[in-house]
């Protein structure tokens, strides 16, 4: 139930990308460039997990790659009324919507029970449920009952969850720098993200940190039935996770597979199923403003992606 430790990149669907599909109809194609760049009106450098640019790519590439300067881009184009309304239909609030820093998952006062419900309404054509937990209910003459209805209210149009399920599963996917790899599970169709939190400098040196050394692994996903949200780390945030070692950074990763495998055992799991909210469309990759892709684009910059319809 920690809710004291920032989520990481797992926040960029909720406070970014899916604030800029909802509002702004973004495609899944829109170019952004990672690059240098620093907060607004601060000297510190917005940094990416291997500190390096990679230039222009598209919305989809810098989701499911986990770059943090087209991130910031993407929640500074929305403005905050409207990315505080989006983030608070799925249950999400805190001073941090409105801190650019926050766009990377300098967040607070959220669990995994409320990632994994946020993230649920991605995977249910962007309705939201209020997470619970009942037993049962016992009523005054001695009857129970076991299943309760629970409330469902619209977080987002159709078109904006589909269109982050999509993008969530190329980070659940064998593309050359998904973050989620780990994740994987054969025959299931996986949304996710992953997500990782830093230590200051201040910190580095007060507890005398290896390098590789972070704080907090989190590894929230999908599928069609369930939303499974993971934390990973220590109550002391002196004690760290070593990034650079495979097994610690995975290990989110392969508690949601390994749960995820279980609860869907023995039951029948559809794919998530595009709307016709959403269309289909060849672009040239790097483009701005976007184009579509012509008889005389190199088929290594040519890329289908998703739009809204009519836009």
């Amino acid at each position: 139930d920690r809710t004291d430790r920032g989520i990481g990149s797992t926040v960029k669907p909720i406070l970014d990308y899916g604030p800029a599909i909802e509002y702004l109809n973004w495609s899944t194609g829109q170019t952004l460039v990672d690059e240098k760049m620093k907060y607004t009106g601060e000297e510190q450098e917005i940094r990416n997990f291997d500190n390096e640019y990679l230039g222009a790519m598209t919305m989809r590439e810098a989701l499911y790659r986990s770059r943090n300067v087209p991130a910031v881009k993407a929640f500074k184009e929305v403005n905050l009324d409207d990315r505080t309304a989006f983030a608070n239909k799925l249950g999400v609030d805190g001073k941090f919507l409105g801190y650019e820093a926050g766009a990377i998952g300098a967040t607070s006062g959220i669990n995994t029970i409320d990632l994994a419900a946020s993230y649920a309404a991605f995977g249910n054509s962007g309705m939201y449920s209020e997470p619970f937990t009942i037993r049962e209910i016992v009523f005054r003459d001695g009857k129970t009952k076991k299943t309760y209805k629970r409330k469902t209210t619209p977080a987002m149009k159709d078109s904006t969850a589909f269109m982050v399920t999509d993008m969530l599963r190329d980070v659940v996917s064998d593309r050359r720098g998904a973050s989620g790899k780990a994740a994987i599970i054969s025959g299931l169709d996986v949304a996710g993200k992953t997500g990782t939190t830093n230590y200051n400098a201040d910190e580095y040196e007060k507890w005398n940190l290896e390098e590789g050394s972070v704080p907090d692994i989190w590894f929230a996903g999908y599928t069609t039935n369930y939303s499974v949200a993971v934390w990973t780390g220590y109550k002391g945030m002196d004690t760290a996770i070593n990034a650079d070692n495979q097994e610690e950074r995975t290990f989110a990763q392969r508690i949601f597979k390994n749960v995820m495998t279980k609860v869907s055992e023995g039951k029948e799991t559809p794919r998530f199923k595009r709307p016709n909210s959403v269309v289909e469309a060849t672009v040239e990759v790097g483009t701005s403003p976007l184009r579509l892709a012509s008889e005389f684009t190199p088929n290594s910059l040519k890329q289908t992606e998703l739009f809204v319809r009519g836009n």
